[in-house]
């Protein structure tokens, strides 16, 4: 299902007018005027990016989701990877991706429930081609662009069909077990591992060293009271 422009894909992957959709249905936007990040935040959608959102029914809890998301996620690292190799791309906790410290591709699950049904949508947005006059002036120091790495306009419907070819292939079966099976790759990719950075947990902000991944989806992080779990944070 494709759009030139809409307010959100996920929005609409969770209407009411996409009920009778079937699990696997996409959505594409050439442009997202009402793009949501983690914590409601804006995500900026400009054309020249890839933005789409993938609907998943019947995934038991929201954990079985984010773990869909991560694998997601690190589908769309897999991809970047084969545009620029020697770029050290790496997925921050608990789905984004960055490349040499940037934010590149962002990733956000959200779902609803009726009844003892549930239906999740995962978007996903990637920073493919350069819209320099669209990119606000506070987030450009921030930000990156896949274009802009390998020193060449991305075509965007071939970006896209490898990234749905790669999640096709990485989701195949449950996707609990496809988290699992991938955790140890992911964990290697893991940004800010074993390096100490500021977590806000809970409104409150401190120093962790960041560990791993969990497999329920949770970070592992040390301090000097020792190593715990978190979450619901925000690695800042």
């Amino acid at each position: 299902m494709r759009f030139a422009e809409v307010d959100s894909t996920n929005r609409i992957a969770l209407s009411a007018e996409l009920a009778g959709e079937p699990s696997g249905t996409v959505i594409v936007a050439g442009r997202q005027t009402g793009g949501v990040g983690r914590r409601g935040r804006t995500w900026v959608s400009p054309k020249g990016g890839l933005y789409l959102s993938i609907i998943l029914d019947g995934l038991g809890d929201l954990i079985d989701y984010q773990k869909a998301a991560i694998v997601c996620g690190f589908s769309a690292l897999e991809v970047m990877a084969e545009y620029a190799p020697d770029m050290d791309f790496r997925l921050k906790w608990p789905n984004d991706i960055y490349a040499a410290g940037k934010k590149i591709c962002g990733v956000l699950v959200q779902t609803i429930t009726k009844g003892d049904l549930s239906r999740g949508a995962i978007g996903i947005g990637v920073n493919l081609n350069i819209p320099s006059a669209e990119i606000p002036e506070s987030i450009r120091d921030r930000a990156t662009f896949l274009a802009g790495i390998v020193g060449r306009e991305i075509s965007i419907r071939d970006f896209e069909t490898k990234l749905l070819r790669r999640i096709g292939k990485n989701l195949k079966g449950d996707p609990s077990t496809a988290f699992a099976n991938m955790l140890p790759a992911i964990n290697e990719r893991l940004y800010g591992k074993d390096r100490i950075a500021e977590i806000e947990v809970a409104g409150k902000k401190g120093r962790f060293t960041i560990l791993r991944i969990n497999p329920d989806c949770s970070l592992r992080v040390s301090d000097e009271n020792g190593e715990s779990n978190i979450l619901l944070a925000e690695i800042l």
